[in-house]
């Protein structure tokens, strides 16, 4: 049921003259892209309101639709095939050749078999299972399955039964064999690559013991027994992997049952994070041993006392070692990792990786070669684990590749983009703060396949290029680039932050500009033939557009928001500072509506980071937001509102924060017609310490709000998070605050950019809200600077929200939070009745 509140805006000049209404609700249209398919000839994509979905499957030549009310949010395409659930446990499946569309009813489980073109799927009522061949339309009853693993080449099924005897089945002969495996103590089985053998471990009364069963002669054969000591197997967490058709990867946790302890926790000083943190973590993080099915040997890698962590190449001999809390440090928000390269075949530690950051985007490991990449140092480096040897593949390239316009750079940094790895293992793309170049590693050299340094652009690779792989010993989730064929490029026009699509043929690296001047395309799928896109803009509602890759046409499929008339009149201006003629000053310059130039209107400035890269996102306008602050309910309602961006010089947040505001804000009041003497001021979380310490320098702003913002840098640095277990040193040393130093190397910075320690200069009225639950950044922060400014009485006023944390997530609650916040500044700046929650 949908939530409307009225919020009335009482306007009070003398006498009872003006009344404004808003309305907040839940019923903002959100829209995803899901899938290209059929050769280019169908899409589907979700929309949805209040909680409630649709997934529409659309004809991109006839234009007609399907729609699946309810749906789960997984998909499959095959061919001429497409197949969708929903959460009432019924799938349709369409023929997209013959537009023949079939259901199946009361489904518990389903899995696509795409060499056979069949459905394998379970009854929810009944439990059993059944093949439905699409081709003939016939379906089968399987005996009843409680756990199975399907042969690759999908001939076999090879199942544990309601009594957990072990059967193969041939889905072609339709012959069932009994294995002769105790299957009271089978942990997990996996097939070979060639289809032709299972494996199995289970576990005997004295020992683990591994087993094979060969499919084509139904006979099983023990291949090895082994023992563990300190650890035991469990394969819950990670499934049984088969690495290389020779290494069998089977997870093992400590056996220590003594999971807790009497009496208080021991925090130890020597210790490498929180000490009860750390013993949690030691025991249910899953260590490895491997099987060597070849030499019928053990390699048992468990290492008590260690959080270890294992990477291996889907296809290379090598396993990467890595203990995360080794380098454990506070005072970094990825801290660093120094890895061991194990060789399977030498059963010896062949080489080690440079101690390098835990950040993710910075290590790549191939998944069908023997190579491994990382960034250092500035830099992409190249180790071949075979030969082990490192090479710099960037020293050479004329190319930034690393975030030179970061202010965090100073401190740390980061690839301007993460390297891409490709079906060919010899071909990389690198991304630099401009371009995507491809790097040959049998030639050892690059070429630039774009040209965003001329042009203004940063360009990137869409997502819909890539296949996606998943295995349990990774390092994350393989992104691997398709090869031989076209691959869809997005990039940003840096001088308006529009976007545009490009097609890049790989063969001959020819980049051909499709479509230019383009809001924000969060999402874009492509087939070669078809590029779906989802774009918005301040102006704009996120729609779903066809494009033809061939004619330039553009066919809008589906518009989203589409009562939102209003947002087409919003006129919003990106602004770049005259003073600054290296184009780092600039501000989002958001009009009232029905502007008037003849007028002067109040303004609220909204500080967080950078905001003028994100000048082409739409906000609806009924949604009160999780931050308290809708910037449409302001200039429908005759404000401007100023999005500044804030840039840093390391040591100095705050003062950063004030020049930026004060320096963009000189300039903004003489050119628009602002009323400098009506001037808010909000911001939330790093943008609520923004406007906290902003206050402190200046009494320009008539009235602020603060939201789950941090007041005491030096006691927030003290803080424990309570979510993730860790200090917040490094949001100090290593990220957001941008000081480098530590609170104990230069205590003076912390006070200086402390709102608190600086608040007997406030003379602005302040409103704070947070929720009582956030421990990102810690609620204490906001009643610390309540109850500082209410010492020295100054004009002060908290909201705490019980059960929320950093960002509201009850309606009821985000309508509260954005009403008083609205009315808080109707009160300082246009001069309305006084709100009844203050009295």
């Amino acid at each position: 049921m949908n939530k409307f509140i009225y919020i009335l805006l009482w306007l009070s000049i003398g006498s009872f003259s003006t009344f404004a209404q808003h309305v907040y609700n839940e019923v903002q249209e959100v829209t995803t892209l899901d899938k290209v398919f059929s050769k280019g000839n169908f899409t589907s994509f979700y929309k949805g309101q209040s909680g409630k979905f649709t997934l529409v499957v659309r004809n991109l030549n006839t234009g007609g639709s399907y729609e699946i009310e309810d749906p789960q949010l997984n998909t499959i395409v095959s061919d001429q095939l497409f197949i969708a659930g929903t959460i009432s446990s019924r799938y349709l499946i369409l023929n997209t050749e013959t537009l023949k569309t079939d259901t199946l009813s009361d489904v518990r489980s389903l899995e696509f078999l795409e060499k056979r073109k069949q459905i394998l799927y379970s009854c929810k009522k009944t439990g059993a299972y059944y093949i439905w061949n699409l081709k003939s339309g016939s379906k089968e009853r399987l005996s009843a399955m409680v756990n199975y693993r399907i042969s690759p080449d999908e001939q076999r099924i090879i199942y544990q039964d309601a009594t957990k005897e072990v059967y193969s089945y041939n889905l072609d002969t339709k012959k069932r064999y009994k294995v002769g495996i105790s299957s009271e103590n089978l942990k997990d089985m996996v097939w070979d690559a060639s289809s032709e053998k299972v494996y199995f471990v289970s576990r005997n009364v004295e020992s683990y013991q591994v087993s094979s069963f060969d499919s084509e002669r139904n006979t099983i054969s023990e291949i090895l027994k082994f023992d563990l000591k300190g650890c035991k197997v469990d394969l819950d967490i990670k499934n049984l992997h088969l690495y290389n058709n020779r290494w069998l990867a089977v997870a093992v946790l400590d056996d220590d049952i003594k999971l807790t302890e009497t009496g208080p926790e021991v925090w130890l000083g020597i210790s490498n994070g929180i000490t009860s943190h750390i013993k949690s973590r030691k025991h249910f993080m899953p260590q490895m041993v491997l099987v060597d099915l070849k030499e019928k040997k053990v390699q048992n890698f468990f290492r008590k006392g260690t959080v270890n962590s294992f990477v291996i190449g889907r296809e290379s001999p090598f396993v990467l070692i890595y203990d995360r809390l080794k380098k454990e440090d506070f005072t970094k928000h990825f801290p660093d990792v120094e890895m061991e390269v194990y060789g399977l075949e030498k059963n010896a530690v062949n080489s080690s990786i440079p101690v390098i950051s835990g950040d993710l985007d910075r290590f790549v490991g191939a998944y069908n070669s023997n190579r491994i990449y990382y960034f250092k140092d500035k830099a992409w480096w190249m180790l071949d684990m075979r030969l082990n040897k490192t090479v710099n593949i960037t020293k050479d390239l004329d190319g930034v590749f690393f975030k030179d316009y970061d202010e965090y750079c100073e401190i740390d940094c980061g690839p301007a983009g993460r390297l891409i790895i490709t079906e060919d293992p010899d071909i990389v793309y690198l991304t630099d703060v401009f371009d995507i170049w491809e790097y040959n590693v049998k030639k050892g050299s690059a070429v630039r396949i774009t040209s965003g340094r001329e042009q203004g652009r940063r360009y990137s690779f869409a997502v819909s290029n890539f296949n996606f792989y998943s295995h349990p010993w990774q390092y994350q989730r393989a992104s691997i680039l398709r090869s031989g064929k076209k691959n869809l490029l997005k990039y940003v026009n840096l001088n308006d932050f529009s976007e545009g699509i490009c097609i890049l043929n790989s063969n001959n690296r020819v980049v051909e500009q499709i479509a230019d001047g383009l809001g924000n395309v969060s999402e874009v799928r492509f087939d070669e033939t078809a590029i779906v896109y989802k774009e918005e803009s301040f102006n704009l509602p996120p729609r779903i557009v066809y494009l033809n890759p061939e004619s330039k046409k553009r066919n809008v499929l589906y518009n989203s928001n589409r009562a939102d008339t209003l947002a087409a009149q919003s006129k919003v201006e990106l602004y770049r500072s005259v003073l600054n003629n290296n184009g780092t000053g600039g501000a989002v310059i958001r009009y009232p509506l029905n502007f008037d130039p003849q007028k002067k209107y109040p303004a609220v400035v909204l500080v967080y980071e950078k905001k003028t890269p994100y000048i082409n996102r739409y906000q609806n306008l009924s949604d009160p937001t999780g931050a308290g602050f809708n910037y449409r309910s302001y200039i429908n309602d005759g404000y401007f509102v100023i999005e500044p961006d804030i840039h840093y010089k390391i040591g100095n947040p705050g003062y950063s924060a004030t020049e930026s505001v004060n320096a963009v804000l000189d300039e903004v009041i003489k050119k628009y017609p602002i009323d400098e003497n009506r001037l808010g001021l909000t911001g939330h979380s790093f943008g609520g310490y923004e406007t906290n310490f902003i206050i402190t320098q200046t009494n320009r702003f008539k009235a602020a709000v603060s939201s789950a913002g941090i007041s005491d840098p030096s006691a927030w640095y003290l803080t424990m998070n309570w979510n993730t277990m860790r200090s917040e040193f490094w949001r100090f040393e290593d990220q957001s605050f941008r000081i480098k130093d530590g609170l104990f190397q230069n205590p003076d910075l912390y006070i200086a950019n402390s709102p608190i320690f600086n608040s007997t200069q406030i003379n602005t009225p302040l409103l704070i809200w947070t929720g009582k639950k956030d421990y990102h950044v810690n609620w204490s922060q906001s009643v610390s600077m309540f109850l500082a400014l209410k010492r020295q009485n100054k004009t002060v006023n908290l909201l705490l929200y019980p059960d929320e944390a950093h960002v509201l997530s009850n309606f009821d609650n985000k309508v509260d939070a954005a009403v008083k916040v609205k009315q808080w500044f109707d009160f300082y700046l246009k001069g309305r009745a006084e709100p009844v929650w203050l009295n």
